[in-house]
């Protein structure tokens, strides 16, 4: 199953999110703070992970999972009501994911 990747393209670095995705339903439409260079990068599908990787925070992986779940939920909905709303918790936690990641990289 595709793995959900940021790449510094500044750094080259790649930072693995640990998050298996179905990329038929997954939309990728948003962009992590990267912690090497500042800057957003928009999130990528890659069919394996990359062997040389950083890891996001395990508290941001836990955010970006319910994240990713919210919004894969929103892309089936049928509903534009229920879309809506799967849509509004995804972004609650995928902000959680960028504010505890941007919390670990300053050490707090």
């Amino acid at each position: 199953m595709p793995f959900l990747v940021f790449q510094c393209d500044q750094t080259e670095r790649v930072i693995s999110t640990g998050i298996e995705v179905d990329s038929e339903s997954f939309p990728l439409a948003r962009a992590m703070r990267c912690r090497f260079c500042g800057h957003g990068h928009p999130w990528e599908v890659v069919e394996e992970a990359p062997e040389v990787s950083e890891r996001v925070s395990k508290e941001a992986e836990v955010f970006l999972r319910r994240s990713v779940q919210n919004d894969t939920s929103a892309a089936k909905a049928t509903d534009p009501v229920v879309r809506e709303l799967y849509w509004h918790v995804a972004c609650y936690w995928f902000r959680r994911a960028v504010d505890e990641e941007a919390k670990d990289s300053r050490g707090e």
